[in-house]
């Protein structure tokens, strides 16, 4: 240790005492060392040397905690080496009783000194991670099965389950556990439920709903001002591209309207502002200039789009919207109790669960722990007065009831806490960085005040090359903010470069940062599930093929790009190597090999699969870490199964998927046989065991003996697991069997050997659950294994030992964070953010309780007051999580970076230009909160820099650079795939022998019939591909692949669920508008001539019904209405009123050649809707209304394409009535014009 040479910054982290000193260490900056230099200076310096067992050092991993131990361990002994002293010897001798620690180890020493306070047994045990998740369940299962039998509980679930399930992976079980796991993150929950309790009894009455209210109708006022932002924003845009004129009023009314909102916000007139913004109507942007291109024209408008959203986004939130309050009644208080009643009855059933097997959770310590220190001061003033100092490393990790453990522990002048806020990554384990962000607000550099915590920086990273750096600092100095991150990327966070070698490296070429953009746009679709299943089926079938590289997603052809880069980085096909690394065990620089390489990605779920199989097939050996995927693997998928059918052999999937495995090698035609009864004879068997012992039975066939060999191997197994241990038993299963052996020499056998270890390993662990009086039986396992796939939870695959494997590494971000390497490849920076758990039934945080609830009358889901505010506030804090990942990720390398992503070029050059014209101007928060993938941030904070200029607005590259930018078009990516497509048809074509003409002659006949076989056609193929049942416009489209498709018959009846609702977007478009007319139409009194008083009031019941949207009623062309009922055909229509058929339904059965759409005479049937049929005495009249917004002149043309559509409604009104139909017409509304279609005779 005496050889490092600490910066400025790190000796005062070493040496300052007398007070709290709080280090905010940036990445690669040497913390754990200070950390562990300072527990050493504390015990070696006098005059404030201590005894290590006088210091208490928390850390977040247990890993963390030995390597902590271990130093200091290590520099006691070459301390106590050079300079022998009774004080150091003490020192060796105490450091087993040091607590150096993690804050789990911690609580759980402090229970164990002091259980009888709190009604412990003195062995507690602590619960696995899977034996919690058992309990769990069971005792959620209990808690819904005893509120089920009390009626007031009963009728909130049952008002809670609308339109939701009970259990699995959605169900509202989960978010009684999300619930549950939220309430171990708070100390004393139990104030928790009191507060919410009052809060459940007064509802929009109480002061906590008023002060939600306020803060949300702040977030209206900031989003008011944002409003005004963007208007400025696109003015600017506007001249920079000096575009005169065009938009100037159109900015002149957005600013207006901004402004007049604005004022009525400040008065806090809040009604009034709601009915301004329901009466908002913006005119549309005028066209464009002729010399002004569409894309470019977008760009300029978007701001203004997004104001105009923004403003109509508004009136859904339930501070301004009066119907909130109305609909947040008694019903909604009747959710929110059963929610509460619900989540204390687990807690409590959960409790019991625990204290009656002796054993506590993680999460029991902490809280435990919390009340021991509350409950008992004097517990507290006694670690006060033991630990001299306190040591808290990755402190932006620490969750609130770590930090009253600490704050009750802990004196004015003695913690010292280190941690980098940016990188706190770890929100769904409930840590909070906030509090270190709160702790380093009030601490200052220089203090005064003793009782006053210093701050100190540490900025000199020692791991990675300038470039890297620099690449780092320009990307997030431009996009974290205050606004973006709850910190800035100022000065004190910036990385500077403390590298000895860094000028030597400075001028080696190539530069070490790359920005890879595909050009194209991902689709994150169920692509990527059939993508990853598979990969999933070649990997377990041993075969590398690809799809054709047009087929390929853009996944796929990310990973190839990615795998190509990596042979050219190694010289896989050179023999040279692109640059070298240094290596620290060697203490020299060598070529870069395959080991030295990681990818990482924010998300390892459906890309892992594809990425580990694209880099084997392109030949670049590779190790994945992934977080899931343990049972989709072959070899797990046949021992569960085996599992299953020992517990209960009346499972027939899981019987016939162990006996056609390589446990009992059945094949397809064996088991049909089985299947099958032997004769007319024997009866056919219920299950497919009966149809197993019937065939056992069977005298004359060769295949009774397998079975009955079969029969007898699961029947011993079965009885081996009832009378001894479930983990022996598996083991010898592996042993008999062979199966371990046969995996292993399967491909990536290594990794199927260690995935059946691991299912042993958690047999053994599962066999000392103490869950019940059944915990280790078979079936219990079983149910345990069940629950888990029910909930969509997983295990990670074993990790075979790779550390001497020559092999790319994948990795999760997460899993990256706290390591270095010295090439990464940051890939797959277009996924897009994961938000979902912001939609969840439920969302809390210690603040409030909010639900979407449910109006029981109307059958619909709306979101609370407290439910829209939480959301805002976890989706800012989501975002901010996302930014501090992105710098996790880029702050890993110390050689090499490679960022590559997919995105469409014109994506890329519209953020660079906009950045190229806003150019020495700060990032407006709203444009950066408002992407949805972490490579837009990297693009708007690299926009400016001359690489990004030259490859996407074809600019000079003028200036000094540090990375270099490729943006690879598809050619390209075609070329790419077309590589490795070749490359594993080569590895699998097998060699062909060549054909003699006496091989041709002796093959002959069988070729002959092989070709007569393949080139048999079906005689009645056309048929075949005729459905039974078509819809007017499905028949249209049969005929005519490029027909006009007209939606607007499927939209006369529309769902609640698009209606204008709380919490829905009010939006309404062209097609609820033409479908509003056309009730509009259809319920009209014919008796009288209508005005237009009555279809205001018309359009009013039918709002009132929940028929058509309030703005559909709006925009309704009434005038149109009225001008029909003036015309020749409207006369007519009032001139008979009895004998008009409105919205007539029809289903009719014809032949497929009378349709049109075949030639054969196979019957189909056709369904539709006819808007109008008037019967006169002399004629049949059908007509059929638009809603087009066409012009006179296009009429004709217009209407060609409905004539398919009104020959169908023609036919099945002469089938049907018997009559034929003698003049069929379209009306064009929005001309107020007729138009004739001609019918065949």
């Amino acid at each position: 240790m005496d050889a490092i040479r600490w910066t400025e910054a790190q000796e005062k982290a070493i040496h300052v005492v007398g007070r709290d000193v709080l280090v905010s260490a940036s990445a690669g900056t040497g913390k754990t060392a200070v950390l562990a230099q300072r527990c050493l200076a504390r015990l070696c310096e006098p005059p404030q040397q201590t005894d290590v067992d006088r210091l208490l050092v928390l850390t977040y991993t247990d890993a963390a905690a030995e390597e902590m131990h271990s130093r200091i361990a290590s520099t006691l002994r070459q301390s106590y080496r050079r300079s022998p002293s009774s004080h150091l010897r003490r020192q060796l001798l105490l450091l087993d009783a040091a607590w150096i620690s993690t804050f789990h180890a911690f609580c759980k020493r402090l229970l164990a000194e002091h259980f009888y306070l709190l009604n412990l047994d003195a062995n507690f045990a602590i619960v696995d991670p899977d034996q919690q998740e058992l309990l769990k369940s069971d005792a959620v299962v209990q808690t819904l099965e005893e509120a089920w039998s009390e009626p007031v509980l009963a009728q909130g679930i049952s008002i809670l389950l609308t339109g939701q399930s009970l259990y699995g992976a959605g169900g509202f079980s989960r978010q009684i556990l999300a619930l549950a796991d939220f309430l171990e993150s708070i100390p004393q929950p139990q104030r928790f439920f009191e507060r919410m309790e009052e809060f459940c009894a007064q509802g929009p009455q109480s002061a906590d709903w008023h002060r939600l209210r306020r803060e949300q109708l702040q977030r209206v006022c900031e989003i008011l001002r944002q409003a005004r932002q963007k208007i400025d924003y696109a003015r600017l845009l506007h001249d920079s591209l000096g575009l005169g004129g065009w938009l100037a009023q159109t900015f002149d009314a957005y600013q207006e309207t901004a402004e007049r909102l604005e004022q009525t916000a400040r008065r806090q007139d809040w009604q009034t502002l709601y009915q301004q913004l329901q009466s908002l109507e913006l005119k549309r942007f005028p066209n464009r200039p002729k010399d002004l291109d569409e894309q470019t024209a977008d760009f300029v408008k978007q701001p203004l789009k997004e104001v105009k959203s923004d403003w109509q986004d508004l009136l859904n939130l339930a501070a301004l919207n009066p119907v909130s309050v109305q609909l947040e009644g008694e019903s909604v208080q009747l959710q929110m109790h059963t929610v509460l009643a619900l989540l204390k009855r687990f807690e409590d059933n959960y409790g019991r669960m625990k204290r009656r097997i002796g054993a506590l959770d993680f999460s029991d310590l902490e809280q435990m722990t919390v009340s021991l220190l509350l409950e008992q001061p004097q517990i507290a003033e006694k670690l006060r007065q033991r630990f001299d100092y306190i040591f808290v490393d990755e402190f932006q990790d620490i969750n609130a009831v770590q930090k009253c453990i600490l704050d009750a522990i802990r004196r004015p002048d003695n913690v010292f806490a280190v941690g980098d806020v940016k990188q706190s990554i770890y929100a769904f384990r409930r840590s909070r960085p906030e509090l270190f962000l709160e702790a380093l607000s009030t601490a200052q550099e220089e203090p005064q005040d003793p009782l006053t915590a210093q701050r100190l920086d540490l900025g000199v990273n020692f791991r990675s090359r300038p470039e890297i750096l620099t690449f780092a600092n320009t990307v997030f100095r431009r996009i974290m903010t205050c606004q973006t991150a709850s910190m800035d990327y100022d000065r004190r966070a910036e990385l500077v470069c403390g590298r000895s070698d860094a000028a030597a490296l400075a001028e080696e070429e190539p530069l070490p940062v790359e920005l890879v953009l595909l050009d194209e746009e991902s689709d994150e679709t169920a692509e990527d599930d059939q993508n990853e299943e598979t990969s999933e089926q070649q990997a377990d079938s041993g075969e590398s093929t690809l799809p054709p590289a047009e087929t390929l997603s853009p996944v796929q052809r990310q990973a190839l790009w990615i795998a190509q880069r990596l042979r050219r980085m190694v010289g896989a096909d050179t023999g040279k190597a692109e640059f070298q690394i240094f290596d620290k065990e060697a203490g020299c620089r060598r070529d870069v090999q395959y080991r030295d390489i990681v990818i990482l990605m924010r998300s390892m779920v459906y890309r892992a699969n594809i990425y580990a199989e694209i880099l084997r097939l392109a030949g670049v050996p590779v190790v994945s870490q992934t977080a899931s995927g343990y049972f989709a693997a072959t070899e797990i998928a046949d021992l569960l199964a085996l599992l299953k059918v020992l517990d209960n052999p009346i499972r027939d999937i899981e019987l016939a998927a162990v006996l056609r495995s390589a446990l009992f090698s059945f094949t397809d035609s064996q088991l049909a046989r089985i299947r099958l009864p032997a004769d007319a004879a024997e009866p056919k068997p219920a299950s497919f065991y009966e149809a197993l012992l019937a065939a056992a039975r069977r005298t004359d066939d060769p295949l009774a003996a397998k079975v009955r060999q079969a029969l007898e191997q699961l029947t011993q197994w079965r009885r081996a697991i009832r009378l001894g241990s479930l983990s022996d038993v598996l083991g010898a299963i592996l042993d008999q069997t062979g199966y371990l052996a046969f995996v292993s020499a399967l491909p990536n056998g290594r990794q199927r050997r260690a995935n059946l270890l691991k299912l042993h390993q958690r047999a053994v662990q599962f066999e000392h659950f103490s869950t019940g009086p059944q915990a280790v039986s078979l079936a219990r396992f079983v149910e345990f294994l069940e629950k888990m796939g029910q909930e969509e939870q997983d295990w990670a695959p074993a990790q075979p030992d790779s550390a001497s494997e020559n092999a790319v590494r994948l990795f999760s971000v997460h899993r990256s964070k706290g390591l270095e390497f010295p090439v990464v490849v940051l890939a797959e920076l277009n996924t897009h953010w994961n938000l979902q758990d912001l939609d969840q039934l439920c969302l809390a945080d210690e603040d409030t309780l909010g639900l979407r609830a449910v109006d029981p009358q109307r059958q619909i889901r709306f979101p609370t007051l407290p439910w829209q505010v939480l959301r805002e506030r976890k989706r800012k804090t989501a975002l901010e999580e996302e930014m501090r990942i992105l710098y996790v990720a880029l702050t890993r390398a110390r050689e090499k970076l490679v960022v590559t992503a997919s995105r469409g070029r014109s994506h890329c050059s519209r953020i660079v230009r906009e950045c190229s014209l806003s150019a020495g101007r700060a990032l407006p928060s709203w444009k950066l909160l408002n992407v949805n993938q972490p490579i837009d941030w990297l693009l708007y904070g690299l926009g400016e820099e001359p690489p990004m200029r030259e490859v996407f607005l074809d600019g000079p590259a003028a200036g000094p650079t540090f990375f270099t930018v490729e943006c690879v078009d598809s050619e390209r990516l075609q070329e790419c795939s077309r590589v490795i497509e070749e490359a594993g048809r080569r590895r699998q074509t097998p060699a062909v022998p060549s054909l003699t003409p006496d091989i041709v002659r002796q093959y002959q006949p069988v070729i002959d019939t092989c070709r007569q076989r393949l080139r048999w056609v079906y005689p009645f193929e056309e048929a075949a591909r005729l459905p039974a049942k078509l819809s007017v416009s499905q028949a249209v489209r049969a005929i005519d692949e490029f027909a006009f498709i007209d939606t607007e018959e499927s939209l006369h009846c529309q769902p609640r669920a698009i209606l204008d609702k709380v919490g829905r977007k009010p939006s309404v478009s062209a097609a609820q508008i033409g479908a509003a007319t056309h009730l509009l139409l259809a319920r009209i009194d014919l008796k009288q001539k209508p005005d237009r008083k009555t279809l205001e009031s018309l359009a009013e019941t039918l709002v009132s019904e929940g028929s058509i949207s309030p703005q559909a009623a709006r925009q309704a062309d009434f005038d149109a209405i009225l001008r029909f009922f003036e015309s020749e055909l409207g006369r007519l229509v009032l001139q008979y009123p009895n004998n008009v058929h409105r919205e007539w339904p029809f289903t009719v059965s014809v032949s497929a050649q009378q349709a049109g759409i075949a030639s054969s005479d196979e019957r189909i049937i056709i369904q539709g809707i006819v808007d109008l049929l008037i019967h006169t005495k002399e004629r049949l009249i059908l007509l059929d209304f638009k809603t087009d917004a066409v012009s006179e002149e296009e009429i004709a043309e217009r209407a060609a394409r409905y004539v398919p559509q009104i020959r169908y409604y023609a036919l099945a009104v002469e089938k049907i009535l018997g009559r034929p139909v003698e003049q069929a017409c379209l009306y064009f509304l929005k001309p107020s014009k007729s138009f004739p279609i001609d019918l065949p005779s």
